[in-house]
């Protein structure tokens, strides 16, 4: 569903910021 879709995407963006410092990943 959209909504898990949205919380994968959360998570992959705080363990991009976890692993490099925070910096938003671009795409």
């Amino acid at each position: 569903s959209a909504a898990t879709v949205g919380e994968n995407a959360k998570a992959f963006v705080s363990a991009w910021q976890t692993r490099h410092g925070a910096s938003t990943p671009t795409t």
